[in-house]
């Protein structure tokens, strides 16, 4: 998008252009992958797990949150909070992400993650 917009001047054209490209490259990974073809380059590093961080109100006003500080504190754990102007009932206001050794306990980082999600409070 960067390239389209701010160096060739393209816009939103540019910005759509870029969408569609990356689009057509995706498919084109899909369908080598999906002909059983290697993708080269690609290695599995991590055990990941994410959950999601919705919010229990409805509020026009810009949401606050409380508990980010404990959880970005945490060892191999990411915070993204989606820096929404408002809130919804259950709208996704950010995303815990964590991760570990190749064989770790998938279930017990699930386990992890959602509670480390449960912890930042949207108000």
């Amino acid at each position: 998008d960067l390239l389209f917009v701010l160096v060739f001047h393209w816009g939103i054209a540019g910005a759509a252009g870029a969408t569609v490209l990356a689009q057509v490259v995706s498919c084109l990974i899909c369908l080598w992958a999906m002909r059983g073809l290697p993708i080269p380059r690609i290695t599995l590093e991590h055990t990941g797990a994410s959950a999601v961080i919705l919010s229990p109100i409805a509020s026009r006003e810009q949401p606050r949150y409380r508990g980010e500080e404990e959880v970005c504190r945490e060892e191999n754990t990411d915070l993204r909070i989606f820096g929404k102007p408002s809130t919804k009932l259950n709208r996704r206001m950010g995303v815990v992400v964590r991760y570990d050794a190749l064989d770790a306990d998938l279930d017990a980082l699930r386990d992890k993650t959602k509670a480390a999600a449960a912890k930042v409070e949207v108000y």
